[in-house]
């Protein structure tokens, strides 16, 4: 198994803690540890976990979902253990994955160094799903790796489509992969699509608390399915990982989802406030559909060099080169420093 440098990452490394102003992470507001916990995290062993997670957490997991148990989560260190423990257990070289593109690089970085014939199914501006396109891709595909609501795009699915595509898997025995970790920051209540795992018994959910709940810090993520066998074959292989998760992080992650509502309804008031405020040319009005990030188009020669720049001056952007798309940013609407840090690229020009 031979991974390429991950690049988004490398830029992130570079520049997200040092710059003032972040106008392209892909996370929403975050919280202390006293908004959620008060003092009785002075009282918590600091003894192992179970590996796959506390008993309270994965109760809390199933929660989110509408016919999955606590037996069929498995909670890991973050969502990027999770989508690498599942591809490298059930992935092997030479299977047909297909993986929406743009992507999170090691949604399809992993499979290809595994060695499988890994195809892109491309959102294309204005980032509406083509199922035509995907209809000829499935044939003979072992997986199918998708991500809505979207990042970078926060284009998001309509139900139909939803069913559509599960019919379509169902019909070719193939598998989905659905990083849901934007689930929950729908723009509309109505907008919320049921989880993958739920609507198809071929399917693994992937969430995390980073995103939508704005506890990135916590390295909390989990898969939810119903194949409790796959699971089992999955979370054997974290033995080899993380082996367990943090005894604080776990307690945090749990008392957030107990008071979700409270979470989610402050994250989602602060990103369609930010939504709805004017950005700067020469980047075009981000108009998501759904979840914290954007991908506008921007109107400067060399996109890369120009993000570049504004980090060297504390205003981060994530360039969409990274994403496969030069022409265009990654924008992050989540946080409550985003009008003031808009304001900083206004006087930056």
């Amino acid at each position: 198994m031979n991974l390429p440098p991950f690049r988004l990452e490398d830029y992130l490394e570079r520049y997200e803690f040092k710059a003032r102003h972040l106008l392209g992470c892909s996370d929403s507001e975050t919280w202390t540890v006293r908004e959620i916990l008060g003092d009785a995290l002075l009282d918590l062993p600091l003894g192992y976990t179970p590996p796959n997670g506390t008993p309270a957490l994965r109760e809390e997991i199933a929660g989110l979902y509408r016919g999955i148990s606590a037996e069929q989560v498995l909670v890991c260190a973050g969502a990027q253990e999770a989508i690498y423990l599942f591809m490298t257990t059930w992935l092997e070289p030479g299977d047909r994955v297909v993986v929406l593109t743009p992507c999170y690089e090691s949604l399809f970085e992993i499979p290809r160094s595994l060695g499988c014939q890994v195809l892109s199914w491309a959102l294309q501006p204005p980032w509406k799903p083509d199922l035509d396109a995907l209809e000829r891709l499935l044939p003979g595909a072992r997986l199918l790796v998708m991500n809505f609501p979207h990042n970078p795009t926060g284009a998001q699915l309509t139900r139909e489509e939803q069913s559509q595509i599960v019919e379509m898997c169902r019909e070719h025995g193939t598998w989905i992969f659905s990083d849901e970790v934007y689930r929950e920051s729908e723009h509309r209540p109505e907008d919320k699509l049921p989880a993958a795992c739920d609507v198809y018994v071929r399917a693994l959910s992937l969430g995390v608390m980073s995103k939508s709940f704005g506890l990135a810090g916590l390295r909390i993520g989990w898969l939810a399915l119903q194949d409790k066998k796959l699971l089992a074959r999955v979370a054997s292989r974290k033995h080899y990982g993380s082996l367990c998760n943090s005894a604080p992080s776990e307690l945090l992650a749990t008392a957030a989802l107990r008071n979700r509502t409270v979470v989610l309804e402050r994250n989602r008031a602060i990103l369609l406030a930010n939504l709805a405020l004017e950005v700067p040319a020469p980047i075009e009005q981000p108009r998501p559909m759904a979840g914290p990030v954007a991908f506008p188009r921007v109107d400067v020669p060399d996109v890369d060099a120009w993000c570049h720049d504004l980090a060297e001056k504390g205003i981060l952007l994530v360039p969409g080169s990274l994403f496969g798309h030069p022409a265009h940013v990654r924008l992050g609407l989540g946080r409550r420093s985003y009008p003031e840090a808009l304001e900083a690229l206004r006087q930056a020009f």
